[in-house]
């Protein structure tokens, strides 16, 4: 795995659990992207097993169709806002490069 990854770009879409679960969709924050399930699930473990709260979306044709790569293929973990700073550390990720919200 890479030491920094990346973290969201943008948001095009907002995933469902961010309206069904007990927070607002402003508690919420994407802290990478994984190529594939797999890779996606395997940042779901390391954070769960240091319990911190994690969602992991990926677009339902791209689960479907077992896609890693394109737009299809991208997995987006998301975590709340107060353990941006733990799980970025947890998956060696770089949040210096905040997502413009303007």
């Amino acid at each position: 795995m890479e030491k920094h990854r990346k973290t969201c770009a943008s948001l095009v879409i907002v995933p469902h659990f961010l309206y069904t679960s007990n927070m607002s969709t402003d508690q919420w924050v994407c802290i990478t992207e994984a190529h594939g399930q797999l890779e996606g699930e395997i940042y779901r473990a390391k954070l769960e097993a240091n319990e911190v709260p994690v969602q992991v979306f990926q677009e339902s044709a791209g689960v479907t169709y077992g896609l890693t790569v394109g737009s299809l293929g991208l997995v987006q973990i998301f975590v709340p806002m107060d353990f941006k700073k733990i799980a970025c550390e947890l998956l060696n990720i770089s949040d210096s490069e905040e997502p413009d919200d303007e």
